[in-house]
């Protein structure tokens, strides 16, 4: 699967893809301190619930992948942020606290993705912006397409040096050791007139969020471009299964478990472009593939 996902108010353009399956479930309370001392506990993912409380107090060194984001947390972080390979995922988040003492130990940004965007609130510097999944930076139609080519991870994100945009991933699948979650393509893809947008696509195993930061409010066009880029020819029982998602723009439900192929009329790498009108009133939009 691929696809363009085009955010504008007179133009830009937004790409990437990915095949997943999920589930969704609604923890409420506190994150329980025993949890931390599970001494095989190696992915821990409570993104999207109803949290509230700080972070472990300690943790196992075995569990490195831990996702938080989207709850009600609030307070300092504890010692343990330090570790090495560790990847923390608490975007919006009421960490603000994290500054001090261990804000020197985070990745880049994370700080400016807590609860309200602090580092862009209210600079409306874009109207627009563009993306190339997985893939150097390109030019096509004069519209620069800007590079995400990082390595994401399990509970991963990336944020460019300007905050003009970020992308998280949330999900660890137990068959791709995948370290970089992203995919490149040979496939010829019908219905389009840049193949260079479908080289490369990024995976997710559960949830996969686009961010335009800074943005100017008012009304946006969300164009998506999609290609179902996977094989199905094996002959083993995955061939039976189907790769489809929800959309969300921005936290509204406009797609329910969109299939690809289905859209294309059952033809395979075959691009189908839908489009949505959307709003911007807090000067960032979401797209949310889960």
């Amino acid at each position: 699967m691929a696809f363009i996902v085009k955010i504008l108010n007179y133009d830009g353009i937004y790409k990437y893809s990915l095949p997943w399956c999920t589930f969704d479930i609604k923890l409420i309370g506190r994150i329980l301190d025993f949890i931390g001392n599970w001494s095989k506990l190696k992915q821990l993912f409570l993104g999207n619930n109803q949290l509230n409380g700080t972070l472990l107090v300690e943790k196992s060194p075995k569990l490195l992948n831990l996702d938080v984001s989207y709850n009600n947390l609030f307070g300092k972080l504890p010692s343990w942020i330090q570790q090495q390979n560790l990847q923390l995922h608490f975007p919006l988040s009421n960490m603000i606290s994290i500054f001090l003492p261990f804000v020197q130990f985070l990745p880049y940004g994370l700080h400016c993705l807590q609860r309200n965007f602090p580092c862009n609130q209210g600079s409306r510097i874009y109207s627009s912006f563009a993306i190339k999944c997985a893939d150097q930076t390109i030019t096509s139609h004069n519209i620069v397409y800007e590079s995400d080519n990082e390595p994401l991870g399990p509970a991963a994100y990336y944020l460019t040096n300007t905050n003009r945009w970020r992308v998280s991933n949330v999900g660890y699948s137990i068959e791709n050791n995948n370290a970089e979650y992203k995919i490149d393509s040979t496939s010829i893809v019908t219905n389009t007139q840049e193949l260079r947008l479908f080289r490369s696509a990024r995976i997710s195993t559960s949830s996969l969020k686009y961010y335009g930061l800074g943005l100017q409010n008012g009304k946006y066009t969300v164009t998506l471009q999609f290609a179902e880029l996977a094989s199905f020819t094996t002959t083993r029982w995955k061939s039976l299964g189907r790769h489809v998602f929800n959309i969300y723009l921005p936290g509204h439900l406009v797609e329910r478990d969109f299939d690809i192929i289905r859209a294309a009329g059952g033809v395979l790498k075959r691009a189908v472009q839908k489009e949505y009108p959307t709003q911007v009133s807090e000067n960032y939009m979401e797209i949310h593939f889960f």
